[in-house]
């Protein structure tokens, strides 16, 4: 069986000291403008009826404009910030990012400030924004407010690693699981039915929630496993709450360090059978794909002339032995979970 070998292994063996010593506190953000400087609180951003949008629309006055011009220049200044942070961090790793675009922790929390572009071509005013956001929001509040109810519920009483790890994922899953709301058709009775602007304003919203929810999950699980001196294995913690912390890592894109000294802790243990080489595969893919521009078991899926197929592979030729090495099925068989790829 092969793990990190080759230029991955390069990659792998000049990690810096363990993780503990190597996490610094949540970067800052730079100052907040005016315009939304209040609509921070406890790391969500809270747009409103999105007024602060309305610069963004031919009708504002040029005050609004003006306005709306400083926050689209703090956008800008958070996002180079924060990928100038994420690559001080990753270069004391002696890695670098091969995707130029890659966002960072810093950037994820000002990307919750929805911008007028995302909605581009779809309002023609601020007025009909605003009408599809007060249909929208009634469905993005109870889903937050049932979200946190059940987060509430579930949450064991004292406190347990295992435990805690098996629920943790409870509301990221939720999150994620309403974007199959907006999807067309949707003809299940049981979810709710949005009009297509409401759907797109609703899509931002949960856009945002998900990328709070991850960097809190993240941080959470860094602070556990300082604690408990080491990667969550089979052994310590059970395979479903073990399944669970892989999942997190797996979710945590905002923060490619992390995945990467992750991936490190877990190989000793899934060499040893006691973390899931599937899972180890997983992250292994997501965490390379985004430093090499390659991967190795075929997990991330794209479309390629109108056909489902995976990111480029280290060894293409290789691809259904490397896959069976780590459990997983032919990249054939894996492929037909997705579907066909979308024409819109």
């Amino acid at each position: 069986m092969r793990w990190i070998t080759g230029a991955a292994l390069s990659l792998m063996a000049v990690l810096a000291p363990p993780l503990a010593a190597q996490e610094k506190a949540a970067p800052d953000y730079p100052p907040l403008p005016e315009l939304v400087a209040e609509r921070f609180s406890d790391g969500r951003f809270e747009p409103g009826d999105f007024d602060y949008l309305k610069g963004f629309f031919p009708e504002a006055s040029e005050a609004e404009k003006a306005q709306y011009a400083q926050l689209t220049k703090w956008l800008a200044e958070c996002e180079e910030q924060g990928r100038a942070r994420l690559d001080a961090e990753l270069e004391e790793l002696g890695v670098s990012l091969e995707l130029s675009t890659y966002t960072s922790a810093q950037a994820s929390v000002c990307r919750q400030v929805v911008r007028g572009e995302q909605f581009q071509g779809r309002f023609a005013t601020h007025a009909d924004l605003k009408a599809a956001s007060k249909e929208a929001r009634l469905v993005f509040a109870t889903l937050v407010e049932t979200i946190r109810l059940t987060e509430q519920r579930v949450q064991p009483l004292e406190s347990d690693f295992a435990r805690e790890l098996e629920v943790r994922p409870v509301g990221e899953q939720l999150i994620r699981l309403s974007f199959r709301w907006t999807r067309v058709p949707n003809d299940d009775p049981r979810l709710p039915h949005l009009s297509e602007d409401a759907a797109a304003v609703f899509n931002a919203l949960v856009l945002g929630e998900m990328g709070r929810v991850d960097r809190e999950n993240t941080a959470w699980l860094k602070a556990r496993i300082e604690e408990n001196d080491g990667w969550p294995s089979i052994s310590q913690v059970g395979e479903k709450a073990a399944d669970m912390a892989w999942l997190l890592v797996q979710h945590a894109d905002h923060d490619p360090a992390f995945q990467l000294k992750a991936l490190r802790l877990m190989e000793p243990l899934a060499a040893q059978g006691d973390v899931s080489k599937g899972n180890y595969a997983y992250l292994y893919d997501r965490i390379m794909l985004k430093l090499t521009g390659k991967q190795r078991f075929g997990s991330q899926i794209t479309c390629k002339d109108g056909e489902r197929a995976p990111h480029t592979l280290e060894e293409p030729d290789r691809i259904d032995d490397l896959r069976a090495e780590m459990g997983l099925d032919p990249i054939s068989d894996y492929l037909k979970l997705f579907g066909e790829c979308s024409t819109s």
